[in-house]
């Protein structure tokens, strides 16, 4: 999400089978995104496709 209150904007959505994600963590120049899962599930995904690349 960007923005905040009323004036924000979804820019990408990933969505996982968790309802509880830990951390994230976005890659400094790929457009990667690692999210950790409370069950110790990490997954790597793709912001400008939305698309979960891999699990680990």
């Amino acid at each position: 999400m960007a923005g905040s209150g009323n004036n924000s904007n979804m820019l990408v959505k990933c969505e996982t089978k968790s309802n509880r994600v830990k951390g994230l963590s976005f890659h400094p120049k790929l457009s990667w995104i690692l999210a950790s899962l409370h069950n110790g599930t990490i997954q790597l995904w793709d912001y400008r496709t939305g698309s979960l690349r891999a699990r680990f």
